[in-house]
């Protein structure tokens, strides 16, 4: 994920779900506490789901100020977003499509060939 600007990033502060396994551990890439403009979110991979992603209200600016994190619409966001007032979670959701239907690594006509 990119910031347009420097945010500081706690643990905590993001959170993976998914429909059918429920919480998932995010792994993220940075140094938490230190302002950055990017973080890079992992976790194990999934098959075939629906995957909520939130940027809770704990992701402050570098003067320790809560963004604007409001989403209009999670399945289709449009950024920068917020409702022009301080606070609130980013919700990011995503249909996960199965792809790798062989698990070679590359989506391909192999892949469709197996459905």
């Amino acid at each position: 994920m990119q910031f347009d600007s420097p945010v500081i990033v706690v643990d905590d502060a993001v959170s993976v779900r998914t429909l059918d396994l429920g919480p998932i551990v995010p792994v993220l890439t940075l140094p938490l506490g230190i302002p950055t403009t990017s973080v890079n979110v992992s976790f194990a991979p999934i098959s075939a789901d629906r995957l909520t992603l939130v940027l809770s209200d704990l992701i402050v600016n570098e003067l320790g100020e809560a963004l604007d994190g409001e989403i209009a619409s999670p399945h289709t966001p449009i950024l920068p977003s917020g409702n022009g007032a301080v606070g609130g979670s980013a919700v990011f959701q995503y249909t996960v499509l199965r792809g790798d239907v062989n698990r070679d690594g590359i989506v391909d006509a192999l892949d469709f060939a197996k459905l």
